[in-house]
């Protein structure tokens, strides 16, 4: 008999009736969570446990700093609340929202019962590292499947990627918040009916960017078993930052502070209030950031050697290399995906400098400036043609192809040769869409969370959110979203990618098996990188 079963079977949790609040023992102490339904029909009951603490406060000398376990509690702690969102500043009005002591999780379950433990989900929020926060992501879709649903919020911002490459602030401490967060999962998920030895860690976006990060970690190692990667890999340049040092220093010059040394400038800004340097961070005036098409000025970094690294070397040579957590993955993109890249150059940029600096066009990933004009040129011809950025049609699959979906294909083939997996490219357009061109970035995830009060979704958004939660959830529960060539009595065949082809599964109003999704632009690319790319590379 499993002697750990046993003893979490016998934690005391107060779920006799639906009267009752469920308590359960954590490693820091007891929790109370509430007993919510779902939003739709038919409303099913479920356990929440919103707010707990999985790390301790990073405030005054732990900003910057990586997560330390919380301090235990005594008395049993309510945690039916969301915990503060990390600290970030509104994309609609500038305002600063949330709070620096932010480091909670919550845990969402059908059953607390300790004898037959379920896979668990483990949601990273997305939002461009800068924004976003755990309570945005409902589980109300997802649990009505045999599934434990954790979601977490994790540091933003210069709070969460601040560094100056030493031991005063080796930077990536929001990942290493992750880190932290799935190791409490290990500690105490059991103790809520979810199986430690089951675990999906799933994002999108930048949140792709991490789940592809920690798959790369060695600092990650054991903690999770399958990876879930919505529109986003650990190849997008848009997704990791070259040049760290020159913004810490921009943003201690800001506020005063001395430079003399690394650990001047560390104490020096974890002195800072912190709403006036979360302005700061989104202040060009403060870090001399100019908006482009890559990383804002605190993004993931590769870290300089030290025990708790995420990586310590660049994700195309540790790709290359195979020495990465070679787990099961499922990995995909929208058709329309471009669309976040067309917003930041409508909104911050100017689309009119696309057909003046043909330069522009080159990937920062060839490692080629000196040739960026030639290879711009020769970027825009193959994507615009005669015709203008102002063809947004046109300049939009450039810049999805730029900025995510590139990343995304060089990744499965490193991936497929040495793991399994599933690739997936979401085209549907339902009641959600907003553009002719196709599923905007983010838009799948209205089919995987009720993320608001719409009323007028028709049988086809009804049926295509029966089919996402039914795939994603049975990729958690058994390692393949269509078991058996089965879905909802449907015959549909997902093969998994291999070493001769790359199979994927086009995901619309019908659910279409094919073969290397977007071809042409990939053999576009490869044949670049060989003419002008300039090795090692380090993004794709």
């Amino acid at each position: 008999m499993d002697l750990r079963l046993t003893f979490l079977t016998f934690i005391k949790m107060l779920t006799a009736d639906s009267d009752t609040q469920p308590v359960v023992q954590t490693t820091y102490g007891k929790i109370q969570g509430q007993i919510l339904s779902t939003v739709q029909e038919p409303h099913l009951e479920y356990y929440a446990f919103r707010g707990i603490p999985y790390a301790k406060p990073p405030l005054e000398e732990l900003r910057f700093q990586p997560p330390l376990k919380p301090e235990p509690w005594e008395n049993v702690k309510p945690c039916v609340d969301y915990g503060n969102s990390c600290l970030q500043v509104s994309k609609k009005d500038g305002s600063v929202l949330g709070n620096e002591d932010c480091l909670t999780l919550n845990v969402f379950t059908k059953e607390l019962n300790t004898s037959n433990l379920k896979p668990v989900m483990f949601w990273i929020h997305g939002g461009a590292h800068i924004r976003g926060s755990s309570a945005q992501f409902p589980p109300d879709y997802l649990i009505e499947k045999p599934v434990v649903f954790v979601s977490i919020n994790y540091r933003l911002n210069i709070f969460g990627f601040f560094t100056v490459n030493d031991e005063n602030a080796y930077g990536n401490a929001a990942l290493k918040d992750q880190v932290a967060a799935l190791e409490w999962v290990q500690g105490n998920i059991a103790g809520f009916g979810g199986d430690p030895s089951r675990v999906t860690i799933c994002g999108e976006s930048s949140a792709a960017n991490s789940v592809a990060l920690l798959q790369l970690s060695t600092r990650a190692r054991g903690l999770f078993h399958q990876v879930i990667a919505e529109s986003g890999s650990a190849l997008n340049a848009r997704y990791l930052q070259r040049n760290p040092l020159k913004y810490a220093y921009n943003i201690a010059k800001y506020f005063n502070v001395t430079t003399e040394t690394t650990r001047d400038m560390v104490e020096g800004l974890q002195k800072v209030d912190s709403e006036e340097l979360a302005k700061a961070a989104n202040s060009s005036q403060a870090t001399g950031y100019k908006t482009d098409l890559y990383a804002f000025p605190f993004f993931p970094i590769i870290e300089v050697e030290n025990s708790e690294a995420i990586i310590t070397r660049s994700p195309y040579q540790i790709l290359q290399s195979g020495d990465f957590n070679r787990v099961p993955f499922m990995i995909g993109f929208n058709t329309n995906d471009g669309s976040v890249g067309l917003n930041i150059v409508t909104l911050e940029m100017n689309i009119s400098d696309f057909d003046k600096y043909y330069k522009l066009f080159a990937p920062q990933s060839l490692n080629n400036e000196r040739d960026s004009l030639m290879v711009g040129l020769v970027v825009r011809n193959h994507f615009l043609g005669n015709s203008s950025a102002k063809n947004t049609e046109m300049f939009s699959q450039f810049l999805g192809q730029e900025l995510l979906i590139r990343g995304i294909r060089k990744q499965i083939d490193f991936q497929r040769t040495l793991s399994e997996g599933y690739f997936y490219r979401f085209s549907y357009k339902g009641s959600f869409a907003t553009d002719p061109k196709g599923p905007k970035h983010g838009e799948e995830l209205n089919y995987l969370f009720p993320k608001d009060e719409r009323t007028d979704v028709d049988a086809n958004d009804n049926l295509t959110r029966t089919r996402m939660v039914e795939m994603w959830t049975n990729f958690a529960i058994v390692g393949s979203p269509i078991p058996d060539n089965k879905l909802l009595g449907e015959s549909i065949s997902w093969k998994k990618c291999d070493n001769t082809s790359v199979y994927f599964l086009d995901i619309g109003d019908k659910l279409i098996l094919g073969t290397n999704p977007n071809e042409t632009d990939f053999q576009f690319w490869n044949a670049l990188f060989q003419k002008f790319g300039r090795k090692p590379y380090v993004t794709y």
